[in-house]
């Protein structure tokens, strides 16, 4: 689905910059809005139901996407 191709599970624009996502799932997108997200909830911001754990050194990883610019 669009949400695993790259796109921001949160705010659904393409990633660019800093990417994280959940090993558990699969779905992701931009480390700053997860981080928000997971402050207040622990299930997966897609609504896949999936109980994402977001912890900032270990199981949580990022990788930086470049646009095609």
């Amino acid at each position: 689905d669009a949400l695993r191709a790259g796109n921001c599970a949160v705010c659904h624009l393409p990633t660019r910059g800093l990417f994280v996502w959940c090993q558990g799932c699969g779905h992701g997108g931009h480390a700053e809005h997860l981080r928000d997200w997971f402050a207040e909830s622990s299930e997966c911001p897609a609504g896949c139901g999936h109980r994402c754990q977001l912890r900032p050194a270990v199981g949580a990883f990022c990788v930086r996407v470049s646009g095609g610019e």
